[in-house]
């Protein structure tokens, strides 16, 4: 018999190196967060999760100043908080080290006074590989508010209802996994969550990369190696691969250096080639060098990575 209630799974505080942003960073995920899945504000980030085959809703929460609440609910009451642990620490970033980051970034001067603006900015991670995978061929070509907006019809149209004892006014669903978005039927479904048919046929070559194993997070794989897995599916170029590999490998040096915003916030690369000469100098760190110059223009020009 189901339960009238949610059993709660005893938290955990897990911390960071100091010193640790959260604001801006839930505010990049708040931006960025799928209807139905995800539910963030200035003081929690929430979402819909598979933990032992059964779904299931973490709330993370700031906690002081350098470290973060955790806290889980199922319908069973029993859950392996390890996995959870883990992918919150990826999500969040946790590991970094923001002053090795900051001192060597520090030594270009233009970026120096960027990064001084948002002390301990972190890369968000990403919960699932698939789902970030999906979102950033969504996000492509349009603006990141319709790119949630697709996200949440793919997460609805494909994903498996949550448990009713677990839903709230902003959850209600899972994001699908890969294998139920394989094969030729599914581009038309797809396609029709509103896209065109050559990206939802991006998002089947994705899954079906996954499924087959062509392409793979194991942090094990050389990063050039999993770049070019990705940019060989079809409609999956550097932007996207670069991205994904940000968040979903958290690759330190990874870069999109086609990205609009990025050639807009430096006068002098102002095409992708001379912008990857310029961030040479930020290896092995490129990645949050793009966060702070992300972050940076949206606030003094409006838009964002």
């Amino acid at each position: 018999m189901a339960r009238s209630t949610p059993a709660r799974v005893p938290g955990v505080t897990l911390r960071a190196h100091p010193p640790f942003a959260w604001a801006p960073l839930v505010e990049f995920l708040s931006d960025r967060a799928i209807p139905g899945v995800e539910d963030v504000g200035e003081s929690h980030y929430r979402r819909t999760t598979m933990v032992d085959r059964q779904g299931a809703v973490v709330e993370v929460r700031p906690e002081g100043s350098c470290a973060v609440h955790v806290s889980m609910r199922s319908r069973s009451g029993y859950m392996d908080p390890e996995p959870v642990i883990g992918r919150v620490r990826h999500l969040f970033d946790l590991d970094a080290r923001p002053r090795v980051i900051r001192s060597a970034l520090s030594a270009d001067p233009e970026l120096r006074a960027i990064v001084s603006r948002s002390p301990g900015l972190r890369v968000p991670g990403a919960w699932d590989p698939f789902e970030i995978g999906v979102r950033a061929i969504l996000g492509q070509q349009v603006s990141v508010k319709g790119a949630s907006t697709l996200s949440g019809r793919f997460a609805r149209r494909f994903g498996r209802p949550l448990a009713k004892v677990l839903r709230t006014e902003k959850l209600d669903v899972l994001f699908p996994y890969p294998r139920v978005c394989i094969g030729a039927d599914a581009i038309p479904e797809i396609g029709d969550v509103g896209l065109p048919r050559a990206r939802a046929a991006s998002i089947v070559g994705f899954a079906e990369a996954l499924v087959r194993g062509r392409v793979s997070f194991d942090p094990d794989i050389d990063n050039r190696a999993f770049l070019g897995s990705l940019t060989a599916i079809k409609g999956i170029g550097p932007w996207t691969a670069h991205y994904v590999a940000m968040r979903a490998r958290h690759d330190g040096d990874a870069f999109p250096a086609g990205d609009l915003v990025l050639l807009r916030a430096l006068a002098d690369a102002s095409t992708p080639r001379a912008l990857e000469v310029r961030a040479e100098a930020w290896r092995p760190w490129r990645a949050y060098a793009a966060m702070h110059l992300w972050r940076d223009y949206g606030r003094t020009r409006g838009g964002g990575g």
